[in-house]
C-alpha cells in the first residue's frame, strides 16, 4: 500500500485525466479485522474512483462492509442486494474534457459460494445478465466509452461481454490472470493484473475526438525501487 500510494500520487501530479479503479477482492481471504479496516482506509486515503466487489471483500460480515467500504460512494454493483435492496451504484459517470466515460460493475454470481459464512445470509446475489442489461442500456444513451469492472474469471468474462458488445473496455478482477497487453475481442479490450498487489496497472488511453485510437498497457512493479509514501506509513503505524 504504500508504494502503491507513491506512485499513484505521482500519476496524478504528472497526469490531467486520471481514473482510478479496483475489480474487488481488496480483503484478505480469512477474517483479520484490523488488517482489512486498514484497507479500507487506505483505499479511502489513496481516493479511488470506482471499486467493484469481490468475494473476499465480504470476509468481515455485512455491517464491516456497509461502514467501512462503502463511504464516500466508490463502491459499484449491479446485482448484490443486502437485505433486498442493490447496493452501491449501478455505475459512475466521468467526463474528462468532453468525454464522458461510464463505469461500471459486475460481480459473477456463481462465485457466491465463496463468500465468508457470515455474509452469506444477508446477501443475495442476482443472475448477471439479467441485472447488468438495464444498466448498460442507460449507460450507452448517456457516455461515449464504457469500462466494464467484472469480478469473475477471465475466460467467463470474454463469453459475457459477447452478448454486450458495446462496452470498450474490460478491468478484470478474481482470477490470477497477468496480461501484460491489452487482449481484444470484437471491439472490447481486456486488462488485468495478477494478484496479490504486487504489481499496479497502468493504461494509457489515446482518444481521438470521441473515438479510442489506441490503448498503451503498463504493469508498474511495486518493489524496493519504489519509495514509501510517508503519510500511509503513518497509517501502517496506527495499525500495527
Amino acid at each position: 500500500m504504500e508504494k502503491r500510494a507513491t506512485v499513484i500520487d505521482s500519476i496524478r501530479k504528472q497526469t490531467k485525466n486520471v481514473l482510478l479503479v479496483d475489480a474487488g477482492d481488496l480483503f484478505s481471504r480469512r477474517p483479520q479485522y484490523w488488517r482489512n479496516l486498514f484497507i479500507a482506509r487506505a483505499y479511502r486515503f489513496m481516493d479511488y474512483d470506482a471499486i467493484a466487489l469481490g468475494d473476499q471483500d465480504f470476509v468481515q460480515g455485512p455491517e464491516f462492509l456497509i461502514t467501512e467500504l462503502f463511504v464516500g460512494g466508490k463502491i459499484l454493483n449491479t446485482n448484490i442486494q443486502y437485505l433486498g435492496l442493490t447496493i452501491g451504484n449501478p455505475y459512475k459517470i466521468f467526463t474528462f474534457d468532453s468525454l464522458r466515460i461510464g463505469v461500471t460493475a459486475i460481480f459473477d454470481s456463481s462465485l457466491a459460494g465463496l463468500v465468508w459464512v457470515k455474509s452469506k445470509g444477508f446477501f443475495k446475489f442476482i443472475n448477471t445478465t439479467k441485472s447488468f442489461k438495464p444498466v448498460l442500456d442507460e449507460l450507452q444513451k448517456k457516455c461515449d466509452f464504457i469500462i466494464l469492472l467484472a469480478h469473475m474469471e477471465l475466460n467467463k468474462t470474454r463469453q459475457f461481454v459477447k452478448a454486450f458488445p458495446m462496452i470498450n473496455l474490460v478491468i478484470n478482477g478474481h482470477s490470477m490472470n497477468l496480461l501484460q497487453t491489452p487482449v481484444k475481442q470484437g471491439n472490447t479490450y481486456f486488462l488485468q493484473t495478477d494478484g496479490n498487489a504486487y504489481r499496479l496497472g497502468k493504461a494509457v488511453l489515446y482518444f481521438k475526438g470521441k473515438q479510442l485510437q489506441k490503448i498503451e498497457n503498463g504493469l508498474i512493479l511495486l518493489d524496493g525501487h519504489i519509495s514509501n509514501h510517508p503519510k500511509m506509513m503513518e497509517l501502517i503505524a496506527e495499525y500495527k
